[in-house]
């Protein structure tokens, strides 16, 4: 039970705390769906196609348009920039790219806009993760594109743009002619220039989308800043100290019976700082979701050679995670990097979530799962696992091999592998080497993970595609048919 004098520290520590405003959530922040990238493809793309029955025409493309311009190597030419009435320019999403080699299973670009004959302008957008595999270079590297098998070389102007949240953010064909990084708060600024003008005489329905993309963009792009930042972060170490009294009084997480059952010290407190207690509630959460757009680009620019094999997982909700992709499956294995933001803890005989910004955490473990092809692949993947000298040598120094050997639980996890880093949050270079550095030491162990799962996959008894069992394709998949 609190005492007294922790309730008095803490309500004197909440008159010094202003309450998050109220402000109305965007459509997506209501679903769930905030950073996720098909959405943001759909939603630009409608806006950029003049044919859809939005009323924008082309005031949103042109100007978009001609920040590409200013980017892209191959000069776009001034029908491409310029209003012209009549003009004919096409917007795919998810535009299909074909090469000779794999046109029955065509790997899929984000968004396309183009002229015939004239120019086009591939896009590989990106919101929550990096770029998986090579994805942008068998992009390049293909002849036709669009379920029209377009061939490139009709084109005088052939672009490549990589969307990305920041500027640091390097696509795998970065070369002179290929990709070239144009940021989303371009696409920001365009729509900042733009909404002021289209009030008017462009139906209420895209004006109130429009200012809701706005929205969303400004949400993910400062979700936090300056003295913003610090007191959030102020507030998730109050919640730190006083979960107990945090959780059983703030009204977003005390239920009505529980709050009636308080104490009378309790009860004041709840009556006079509702919103108070609310927003530090909330902070840790808030927190993790302003850390969590950081990882990716920071991860990049202070360790560019490794963050090509490694991206940005839960992009809406959980702590900030970087994994092998197709180590990420939606069932069965993780193999990944996660800043540990909470901590499930036993206070009273009832669990609490602490917020914990100092603990960097990397697990490999392994579910079984119903789907017969997942399941074999577990258990021969299991046996190898426990035979392979390679893997066991690689085990860093940093983990906790006590749990390498296999251990089965009640729901059929095993886990391999667990190691701890500690971080700084406030030493923002240290904090994100410290990322790099856990992601060198694991390499080794990752690689030979890597090829047990190669010759698992092999192995098998029956003969299954890839995708029965890994949601993206590994590198060393490249060549296998069956």
């Amino acid at each position: 039970m609190a005492s007294k004098v922790d309730l008095n520290e803490l309500e004197n520590r909440l008159r010094e705390i202003n309450p998050d405003p109220v402000q109305p959530k965007t459509s997506l922040e209501i679903i769930g769906r905030a950073r996720y990238e098909d959405y943001w493809t759909e939603m630009l793309g409608y806006f950029l196609d003049p044919t859809q029955p939005h009323g924008l025409d082309d005031r949103i493309l042109i100007p978009v348009l001609q920040e590409i311009a200013g980017t892209v190597p191959d000069k776009l030419p001034d029908s491409a920039t310029e209003r012209k009435p009549g003009a004919t320019v096409t917007v795919e999403t998810q535009v299909s790219m074909y090469d000779a080699a794999d046109d029955d299973n065509p790997p899929r670009i984000d968004l396309g806009i183009w002229a015939e004959e004239e120019w086009f302008v591939l896009i590989e957008i990106k919101v929550g993760a990096s770029e998986s595999g090579t994805q942008t270079q068998t992009y390049y590297e293909c002849s036709h594109f669009s379920d029209s098998h377009i061939p490139k070389t009709d084109f005088q102007s052939k672009n490549y743009v990589y969307l990305a949240l920041d500027e640091h953010t390097a696509p795998t064909a970065n070369g002179p002619n290929e990709f070239q990084v144009v940021t989303w708060r371009t696409i920001q600024e365009v729509l900042d220039d733009q909404l002021p003008n289209l009030y008017l005489d462009t139906p209420s329905e895209t004006s109130l989308q429009l200012t809701e993309f706005k929205r969303l963009l400004d949400n993910v792009l400062e979700p936090l800043s300056g003295q913003e930042y610090d007191r959030i972060f102020n507030q998730a170490k109050l919640y730190t100290e006083y979960p107990d009294i945090v959780k059983q009084t703030a009204p977003q997480s005390a239920t009505p019976e529980t709050r009636s059952q308080h104490s009378e010290e309790f009860a004041e407190l709840s009556q006079f700082y509702d919103a108070e207690l609310n927003s530090v509630y909330n902070a840790p959460r808030r927190f993790m979701q302003a850390e969590r757009d950081k990882w990716i680009t920071k991860f990049e620019k202070y360790n560019p050679e490794l963050a090509s094999d490694w991206r940005l997982e839960t992009p809406d909700t959980g702590n900030p995670m970087i994994a092998r992709p197709w180590w990420h499956l939606s069932d069965g294995g993780h193999l990944h990097f996660q800043h540990s933001l909470f901590r499930d803890e036993v206070h009273d005989d009832y669990e609490i979530d602490t917020f914990n910004p100092d603990e960097l955490q990397f697990e490999f473990h392994l579910h079984s799962r119903d789907q017969e092809a997942c399941e074999q692949f577990r258990q021969k993947f299991s046996d190898k696992m426990d035979e392979s000298d390679l893997v066991k040598e690689t085990i860093p120094r940093q983990a906790n091999k006590k749990q390498w050997q296999s251990q089965s639980s009640s729901k059929f996890t095993q886990e391999y592998i667990h190691a701890c880093y500690e971080l700084d949050e406030f030493d923002q270079e240290g904090y994100y080497n410290t990322l790099a550095t856990a992601v060198k030491d694991h390499e080794p162990f990752a690689n030979a993970v890597d090829e047990v799962c190669e010759e698992t996959f092999r192995a098998m008894d029956d003969h299954y595609e890839i995708s029965d069992i890994f949601n993206d394709e590994p590198p060393w998949a490249d060549g296998i048919t069956y």
